[in-house]
């Protein structure tokens, strides 16, 4: 049975899970064990981590043997991940020849043994790989329940809308009825719209007329889902909304208001003659990019901890945009509008180790690049930090005229020094001042993303 990350092609013979570039073989099963071989990526000689289901308080081992040498490995983490208990191991490296077979290469034994036949009665097909994790047949009667109770909404029935881009959304009357909605019955002011159990202001065209006429329509301002802390979700970006009709009470409506200059034009205007010389010649801008293509298991095996210990509120984000330090220089193009000649600009990056040198501190030190320059002439921008651990690097206010109109690129520059030092990006914010210059007919202004 041949398994992936993102697929899993069954056979009947025997069981190959691929995990990033690593390659295992399960070939036996039974009621207290598991037994396979594994081979690590090309180049690796740092181990392999690996990840699998077990029961809780029945004691597990794993035993390796590699070149003929036997290893007892001892375990690592392990802690709840929903209704799954998981347990990390650390497997030795194997030495391979690049060219050497599948059959060939796969150098290294792996044994999981339980204390007790978890796995009784249980075959080899039911054995499976999801997201880097080798999810094993374990007796699901000794696996966590959770009770779930559900939050209740405060209405019982309405139209549901899904949302995963940030903007100004419309329901004309002619949509609502296609819904099945009774437009004509429902009078306009009962109208309401929630997000969760939050009612969220809606606009209502011609809301002095009791119902809703075939041209009138509901404007709302509808968010992508976001966390608490208006950071993107790991899982979906796609928000709910729900248009109600039953609830008791006048909804919560967006008010009108006239949109004509009513200021003394001189106030916006210099004083040194030029009358058509504007003081609002740009505004400052913080833009946030995120591109969450693929899912790392990082973090330290050598440090044991129950994960189901760790702080609920802090979630950790496995999602991220690419690797850092496979080649020397790694490239990422970020699109930035607008961006004016003037005033200073400031670049942050999200980072988080993948490598661990054990003998070197400060294991990692990434020069961050833009537009194939340093950031500054005569001041390497350098993030510096040691382990397998999150880090966030703001660099010196630089000058915005460095900033293009359009795509930009930003490379993160990374030194041989004897010992691997790889690094994952997850996100990059810029802050800078920008110019009113449309792109593609827009010009966007930023508020708080938790904000209406």
């Amino acid at each position: 049975m041949f398994h992936s990350t993102k697929s899993i092609i069954c056979l009947i013979i025997l069981s190959v899970i691929v995990h990033a570039e690593s390659i295992y073989r399960v070939d036996s099963i039974d009621d207290y064990r598991v037994s396979g071989h594994y081979q690590p990526a090309l180049g690796d000689t740092f181990g392999t981590p690996m990840a699998f289901t077990a029961v809780p308080g029945v004691p597990v081992t794993v035993r390796c043997q590699v070149q003929n040498q036997v290893h007892h490995i001892p375990p690592g983490q392990a802690g709840w991940a929903r209704e799954d208990y998981i347990q990390l191991v650390n497997l030795p490296p194997v030495r391979h020849s690049a060219n050497a077979g599948l059959r060939d290469s796969l150098a290294g034994r792996f044994t999981i043994s339980f204390a007790e036949p978890v796995l009784r009665g249980r075959p080899l097909a039911d054995v499976s790989v999801r997201n880097g994790i080798l999810y094993l047949p374990v007796i699901k009667s000794t696996a966590k329940t959770v009770a779930f109770d559900p939050p209740r909404p405060v209405f019982a029935s309405g139209l549901r809308i899904s949302i995963d881009t940030d903007g100004i959304y419309e329901l004309t009357a002619a949509y609502l009825g296609s819904k099945g909605v009774p437009v004509s019955s429902i009078r306009s002011r009962a109208f309401r719209l929630f997000q969760g159990n939050t009612e969220v202001p809606i606009y209502v065209s011609n809301a002095h007329r009791t119902n809703m006429s075939p041209d009138d329509r509901i404007l709302f301002y509808g968010k992508r889902l976001l966390k608490s802390n208006g950071r993107p979700t790991q899982y979906s970006y796609t928000n709910v909304y729900w248009l109600t009709w039953n609830q008791p009470g006048v909804g919560v409506r967006v008010a009108e208001a006239e949109g004509k200059l009513v200021a003394d034009p001189t106030l916006y205007r210099s004083n040194d003659g030029t009358e058509n010389d504007l003081y609002a010649r740009e505004f400052r801008d913080t833009l946030h990019i995120e591109h969450d293509t693929e899912i790392l298991w990082l973090g330290s095996v050598d440090t044991p901890q129950e994960l189901g210990r760790l702080d609920p509120t802090n979630e950790h984000d496995n999602w991220f945009w690419g690797a850092v330090g496979s080649d020397v220089l790694t490239h990422f193009p970020i699109d930035i509008p607008s961006p004016s000649a003037r005033g200073q600009a400031r670049i942050t990056v999200g980072l988080r180790g993948q490598t661990k040198s054990r003998d070197n501190s400060n294991d990692h030190e990434v020069s961050v690049l833009l537009n194939n320059r340093a950031l500054l002439e005569n001041d390497p921008q350098v993030a510096v930090w040691d382990g397998q651990e999150e880090h966030v690097f703001t660099s010196d206010p630089f000058p915005a005229s460095r900033l293009l109109h359009g795509e930009n690129t930003l490379t993160f520059h990374v030194e041989r020094r004897g010992f691997p030092d790889r690094s994952a990006l997850n996100w990059v914010r810029i802050e800078y001042p920008r110019g009113f210059r449309a792109r593609n007919d827009r010009v966007g202004f930023s508020v708080h993303p938790l904000d209406i």
